[in-house]
Parts: C-alpha cells; structure tokens; sequence
C-alpha cells in the first residue's frame, strides 16, 4: 500500500448511518449500488454476516440502509458498510372500510354517533355519549 492511500484511510472518518435510496445493483462479491434522493450514487459493501441473496428481493426498490459510513473529513461519503436493510414503506396502506363492519352496521354507528354529539359538540355528558354508543338508546 502506498503512503496516500495508507494516509487516505487513516483520514476516514467512521460512523453510523441509515440511508434512503433505491437499490441499483448488487455484486456476488457483496458490493452494491445505493442511488440517495438526491440522486448521488453511495456504493457499499453487504456485512459479511448476511448472505448476497438477502438484497436480491430488494433490487430496483427503495430502501433503507443501515450500517457504518465511511467519510472524508469533509463529511463525504465514500462508501456504506450495510449491516441490514429493509424495505422503504412510501405511503401508509389504504383502508377503503373498517374490517368487519357492514354497510348497515357502519350507518347503525353513524347514527349513534350523531344522536351522541347532538347540535353542539361537547354538550353531551360522558354518560350520554356511553349509553348512545352502547346501544341503550
């Protein structure tokens, strides 16, 4: 090793990371390619711990990478040592209705709520609000 390089690595500076991007390529050897939001391109390297094919479900998706970060003492990142990754859930799932309720059973409970808040919300007593809602009236 010559003496830039030797100094080069003594320079890095080493810390925790977690990165968002999507998963542009993977190497047998481990290595892969982590294009950010901001569409900079961070190699990285998989942690000897987990096997290759454990990024393979995630190619070409987002993802969250979590590791160490090798920096420049500028604070630029040269590279990733991923010790997981998970995929980036973007939207939150969609629940079109409550599960188990009907249509009828969904009007039933419109109607109780109503009855419970009357003209001005917050008028209602507690118990009023219990019995309308347990069906009692």
């Amino acid at each position: 090793m010559d003496e830039l390089t030797e100094k080069l690595l003594r320079s890095l500076r080493y810390h925790p990371v977690q990165l968002q991007g999507r998963l542009l390529a993977i190497h047998d050897s481990g290595q892969f390619k982590l294009a950010l939001e901001d569409g900079t391109e961070t190699p990285g390297m998989l942690s000897e711990s987990l096997p290759v094919n454990y990024l393979a479900g995630f190619l070409g998706q987002p993802v969250v990478v979590f590791g160490i970060g090798a920096s420049l003492p500028s604070a630029q990142l040269l590279v990733v040592f991923a010790e997981g990754c998970l995929p980036l859930v973007t939207t939150p799932p969609k629940v079109s209705r409550l599960p188990g309720q009907s249509p009828q059973e969904r009007a039933l409970m419109a109607e109780r709520l109503k009855k419970a808040i009357g003209a001005w919300p917050g008028d209602e007593t507690d118990e009023q609000v219990d019995e309308v809602l347990s069906g009692r009236k």
